[in-house]
């Protein structure tokens, strides 16, 4: 049978049904990163000589190589696992009781403090080399394919152990007579009453356990831990585009965001808990991610419900391996590439997905960084944009017409806050030279995340497959719109999309951001609400939605409501305006309530979106830069604008009164309550003074 034995002193091995204990790296490894570092030790083989040994060495971390016995036997890189196993059966030969082993790592992997644990199986019987478990569309039965290698011809009995979280369901037994050699064994494992995975929600996993027995005696082990999805690249709705999968039949908006960490270096267990608890709180439910992550990051979107769109190498031999890695993933719901000049490439990238993965759906080259307004087509089954910067300015005006024209299925915007200098402020703005000197940084961002709120919003209400903006950036990295910076702070990108994807939302469609002086124009007015996962729920009560427009100095010019409004997207009506005879900047302020049966006269707050609007020839560049600044004061747990004008792009992470968690803009004399020592800045063309 396989045997796990423990090797010398220092090397601590796992023992069938034990928890292993991985060997912890010398003191020499903390120069790791800036020098190779080099690991040797001594393999015990005696009495082992006549079997097939193999060496299963797991938690590497970075990119170098094996050497047994001075021969290179394999090399990993950090696309892989963290798992290296090498066949050195022809090295055992009769006589010798050790073999030497050297684990080197190169320069610059950033291998510093990685654990390594280290296996020595000698089989006498059979080898599971593969185990790929996947849900069925009937979301009711899994599907086993084990890949084995039998050293002994017979009957084996494969055993599968079910249990889902700590609750056992049962085992389910398949006997098998197989030749010496390697065979593929498929076998279904039908569940009673099976817990679907959902998606933005917190999810038991199903755990699997295969044992391999002959006569009774174990021979090998293999575990997988998965959630139930039924998924189908086929059209279960005569309107949902087929580019993305079915999940358990239902259509899905991906309300997602750029993944945007490096391969190689994986945020820790705390900073990838906070970086997913930020996300939830807004509302992101799906991840595009363009590089292979650890496998602690695809547990927690298992267990948290995080969908992930996985983009694969272009190198087809890469791409099958790191699709052979994640596969078991409930989480990764579609796969895509990185971009390539190779049309063959992504064929076989297709092809080797078609026979291994029939279920998830491939899109071919994705969208990515850098380009100006690339398009590709997803293999005859849809269509994708990706909008970057900063090759052409995405300000707010250009954008709410490129936006209300959009037909893509599926919309990625990127590069939505380069750094502008005070020289191209200048030329970009049409602004004066006085102003351009003054740091336009905060400008940029809250009028970059305002065109980033207006996508996503357009891409949801006219019902694409989903919407993808932002990144998520790596600790001390920076990247230009960004929704999590490297320190942790929530940036205004992140209120903006937290705004757009809320579950219940008003939104304005706009062809404009400016107007004329003095002319009439009108704001549609829409509601957005995603709709329940279960479609079984009772229907949401109705909602109330109130549209006010102000000037910069807070007077209120236009307003109308919507009273009993079923609660489900649709177009309300229209708030007609007339604009200032002279230049100004505009707020138009969308609250969406409920009826609290608690309390008649105080409605329940579902959303607040706050929308900058501006008359003036120029647009709300110009504008921002020539009006009066806001000033604000947190003081007594309040956040307060005490200035006369209105306060634009005001960011604070615990307001308590705010439906959008601190986004949006403040009237002269409104306030927002908030918590301890608040985290507040304020954008556009307001200033903060703490006191």
């Amino acid at each position: 049978m396989a045997r796990r034995m423990p090797l010398m002193r220092t090397w601590i091995m796992q023992i069938e049904d034990w928890q292993p204990r991985p060997y912890i790296m010398p003191g020499a490894l903390t120069g790791a990163g800036e020098r190779p570092v080099t690991l040797c030790t001594e393999i015990p083989i005696a009495g082992w000589v006549d079997q097939h040994i193999e060496l299963d060495i797991q938690g590497l971390f970075g990119t170098g190589s094996l050497e047994v016995d001075g021969q290179l036997r394999a090399t990993f890189d950090s696309t892989a696992d963290g798992r290296l196993r090498a066949d050195i059966t022809p090295l055992c030969t009769p006589g010798l009781d050790t073999l030497p082993m050297c684990l080197r790592f190169e320069a610059g992997t950033g291998a510093r403090g990685v654990q390594v644990g280290v296996w020595l199986h000698g089989y006498t019987l059979l080898e599971i080399t593969s185990l790929n478990i996947s849900s069925n569309e009937d979301g009711s039965s899994f599907t086993a394919q084990c890949a084995v290698e039998a050293e002994q011809a017979g009957r084996y009995l494969f055993s599968y152990a079910v249990a889902l979280g700590n609750e056992p369901i049962g085992t389910l037994n398949f006997e098998e007579d197989l030749d010496t050699g390697p065979h593929t064994c498929a076998h279904r494992l039908a569940i009673a009453g099976a817990r679907i995975w959902q998606p933005g929600q917190r999810n038991r996993l199903y755990s699997i356990k295969l044992t391999v027995l002959k006569q009774g005696v174990g021979c090998d082990v293999a575990r997988q831990r998965m959630g139930m999805l039924p998924i189908s690249q086929a059209q279960p709705l005569a309107d949902y585009p087929a580019c993305l999968a079915a999940l358990d039949g239902q259509r899905v908006f991906l309300q997602g965001t750029v993944w945007d960490i490096p391969a190689g270096h994986p945020l820790s267990h705390e900073l990838l808990r906070s970086r997913i608890d930020a996300l939830e709180a807004a509302h992101v439910q799906c991840l595009y991610v363009p590089d292979p992550q650890s496998e602690a990051f695809y547990e927690a979107c298992d267990r948290r419900g995080m969908m992930v769109w996985q983009a694969l190498p272009a190198t087809p031999a890469r791409a099958d391996t790191l699709a052979r890695r994640l596969i078991h993933h409930t989480c990764v719901v579609q796969w895509g590439m990185r971009a390539s000049a190779n049309p063959a490439s992504q064929q076989d990238i297709a092809d080797i997905l078609a026979a291994l993965d029939d279920k998830r759906p491939f899109v071919g080259s994705t969208p990515q960084r850098d380009g100006s307004i690339p398009v590709w087509e997803d293999l005859g089954r849809g269509k994708c944009f990706n909008v970057a910067g900063p090759q052409a300015l995405l300000d707010p005006e250009r954008m709410a017409r490129y936006a209300n024209a959009d037909d893509a299925l599926l919309r990625v915007l990127h590069g939505m806050a380069p750094g502008y200098t005070a020289h191209n402020s200048v030329d970009w703005f049409g602004l004066d030279a006085a102003w351009g000197k003054k740091p336009p940084a905060a400008l940029t961002e809250y009028l970059c995340a305002e065109t980033l709120r207006y996508f996503a919003e357009r891409a949801r209400f006219r019902g694409a497959v989903g919407f993808f903006g932002g990144s998520v950036t790596t600790p001390g990295g920076a990247a230009p719109g960004a929704l999590i910076d490297g320190d942790g702070a929530l940036c205004a990108a992140y209120y903006a999309l937290q705004c757009a994807y809320a579950p219940v939302a008003a939104c304005a469609l706009l062809n404009h951001t400016a107007c004329w002086a003095g002319s009439v124009f009108p704001i549609a007015v829409q509601l957005l609400v995603t709709p329940p996962t279960d479609w079984d729920a009772p229907p949401l009560p109705p909602v109330r939605v109130h549209a006010s427009l102000y000037r910069g100095n807070g007077e209120l010019c236009a307003q109308r409501a919507w009273d009993d409004v079923p609660c489900h997207s649709a177009e309300l009506g229209t708030l007609d305006v007339t604009a200032p005879a002279s230049e100004d900047v505009l707020l138009l302020r969308l609250r969406t309530t409920r009826d609290n049966p608690d309390d008649p006269e105080a409605p329940t707050l579902l959303h607040q979106s706050d929308v900058t609007l501006a008359v003036g020839v120029r647009g709300l560049q110009a504008i921002f830069a020539r009006r009066p600044l806001a000033t604000l004061v947190l003081r007594g747990g309040r956040l307060t604008n005490v200035s006369s004008t209105l306060a634009f792009g005001v960011m604070c992470d615990d307001a308590l009164n705010s439906a959008v968690g601190g986004w949006g803009a403040l009237l002269p004399g409104e306030s927002w309550e908030v918590r301890g020592n608040a985290n507040a800045r304020a954008l556009g063309a307001s200033v903060y003074k703490p006191r």
